[in-house]
Formats: structure tokens, sequence, C-alpha cells
């Protein structure tokens, strides 16, 4: 342990450094997790070199090891090996590393033009984009015609939520708009039904005189669908549709935790067509531009919006904890 603990240390610290290069980042969970990395990195040295010897004589005194000679024989005698070689031909190694070097300068360039993989569809197994949960994902958004997951923007007040959802609507019929289209509670429900109404049931009493049908109407249908229109025209009952009628799987996403509707969402379900990186980036900057002209103190998040500020938050301060690691770790091998 006397001829490892500079060598040990230095690592530790480095990779400590490096972690630690995170906390100059803004974005809370980078800055949280360089902080924990940094700091539990020189932890784990510190405890391995206090509590790792002391457990080892206890272990040792509990049940004695037997060290059998075996593969770590042939580690041994090529690490050797490569250090002898390594100290008789210096310059040949050198050159080496040199044409290696060069060898990638191609491939440096193709990264420096785009250093970060914005699109997520590439960072997971390729089995999974033909029979794993990605393909079936993108054929029930295929189905549903949009997004599973949509954006959501919380607000204040009933009032704000009926403002912003308007106004996002007005906004998805622009041409290079995200938006594929906009729900909210109150719009599940149809408007205006005390003047509906009394038209439909005009219209009812007109088709199908109490309860029956005509049978010039039931004549221009074919003859497998007259049963069903005969009964549903003898069993229809107009009346006004609140919130209560609607199918449970459409109130599914205004439900909140304790089980009460939630009539300050609005949800912004993105279009398909969006490009992974790019019109993600789009979506969240369409939706929040709306959202600070109508209602400021509204609240927007979803799986999009997140990994917006995910690669927001990557590109913009990725250079700068890079650079604070390097700096870090050339003091360290420095200084040590």
């Amino acid at each position: 342990m006397c001829s490892s603990d500079l060598g040990t240390l230095a690592a530790a610290l480095a990779g400590s450094a490096s972690f630690a290069s995170l906390a100059v980042v803004d974005f809370r969970g980078f800055h949280q997790f360089g902080f924990l990395g940094g700091l539990g990195m020189s932890a784990c040295w510190l405890a391995t070199y206090a509590v790792l010897p002391a457990w080892s004589v206890l272990c040792e005194q509990w049940r004695p090891w037997r060290l059998a000679l075996g593969p770590h024989e042939a580690v041994a005698v090529s690490a050797g090996s490569y250090s002898s070689w390594l100290c008789r031909w210096p310059r040949a190694f050198t050159l080496a590393a040199g044409l290696v070097t060069l060898t990638a300068l191609p491939g440096l360039w193709n990264l420096m033009r785009a250093p970060l993989e914005f699109d997520m569809a590439r960072m997971g197994s390729r089995r999974s984009e033909l029979d794993g949960a990605r393909y079936w994902n993108r054929q029930a958004d295929l189905v549903l015609g949009s997004y599973q997951t949509p954006t959501v923007v919380l607000t204040d007040s009933s009032s704000d939520t009926a403002r912003l959802a308007d106004a996002l609507t007005h906004a998805a019929q622009r041409t290079n708009s995200t938006i594929a289209r906009v729900m909210t509670l109150p719009q599940m429900v149809p408007n205006q039904q005390e003047l509906k109404l009394p038209v439909a049931r005009e219209l009812l009493a007109i088709a199908a005189p109490e309860g029956n049908l005509r049978s010039a109407w039931l004549d221009l249908f074919p003859a497998s669908d007259r049963p069903w229109l005969a009964r549903m025209a003898r069993e229809t009952r107009l009346a006004p549709v609140t919130v209560a009628d609607l199918p449970p799987r459409w109130l599914a996403p205004f439900r909140r935790p304790d089980g009460r509707l939630a009539s300050d969402l609005v949800l912004v379900q993105p279009k398909l067509s969006l490009n992974p990186a790019s019109g993600f980036t789009a979506h969240t900057r369409e939706v929040r531009k709306v959202v600070a002209d109508v209602a400021p103190a509204s609240r927007v998040a979803g799986g999009m919006v997140l990994t917006s500020d995910l690669l927001a938050a990557v590109s913009r301060d990725g250079q700068k904890a890079s650079w604070c690691s390097l700096v870090a770790v050339v003091l360290l091998t420095v200084g040590l």
C-alpha cells in the first residue's frame, strides 16, 4: 500500500475533478451529479486506505487466504514484458502512438462538426427498432395520430386555461407549427348544448315520430344496418352531456393522483413528423413562447420538453465542463 498510495490518489483525484467539473453547469441534474461524483470518488479512496487494511487483517485471522498460482502470473509476465519493451524502444512506441493519432484526425474532424448525438433513437438497441418497445411505441403513435406523451401546461386558473388553449389552437394552424392538436377538459364536452339540443330533438321527432324510424328513411340504408338503426331511434334520449358521462380513458390524462379532475391542464399533442433533435427543440420553443405571451405564470412540462432542455444544457455547458475537467486533471498530474 505504501507503494501504491500516490498513484491511486492521483487517479482518484483526477476522476473526482472530472466529476466535479459538472458542478459548474447550470442544469440542476448535472450540477448535483457533479457534486456527488466528485465527493464520492475522493471518499471511496479515503475509505479504501482507511478501512481496507484493517478489514484484510481481520479476514486473514478468520480465514487465511491461500494464494494460488494461475492466470495472475501470466498477467504479471505480460505486463512486465510490455514495460521492458517500452523502456528499451521508447522512440518506436512514440512513433506508433503518433501514427495512430494522425490516423484518428479525420474522425476528429467529423466529431468536431457534430460533437453531440441528438437523435435519441440512435442511442438504444437497434433491435428495439425492429420488434422492441420503440417499434410498438411508433405503431401506437401512428394509430393515435400523435405522440403518446403530450406536452402538459399547468395554469393558475380556468380563465388562463381557456385563453391559453385558444392561443395554442391558433398557433397550430400555422404551416410550420409543431402542434398537432390541443385538448382541455372543458373542450371534451360539447359547447352550446342548450342551443343544439332543441334542434336535435326536432330532427329526431321528424325522422322517428314516437321512436319509430320512418320506413322511407330505413330504405336508404343496407338491410344489415336497419335493425340497429331502428333500435337506436327507439332508445335515443337526448340530454346534456357532462364530464361525468365521458369514458374513463378520455379522463385519465386529466386525473390527479388524488382522483380529482384537473380543469387547469392544457394537453398539447406534437406532430408525428417532428425530427427527434431539432423538432423537439422547436416544439418546446413554440409552446413556451405562446405560454409566455398569454399566461406567463403557467408551467410547461413533458418528456419532449425535458429532452429538449437536456440537449440544450449539454450543448451550452458541455465545452465549459470539458475544459474545467481538462485543466483540473493537468494541474493534478503536474502537481503530484
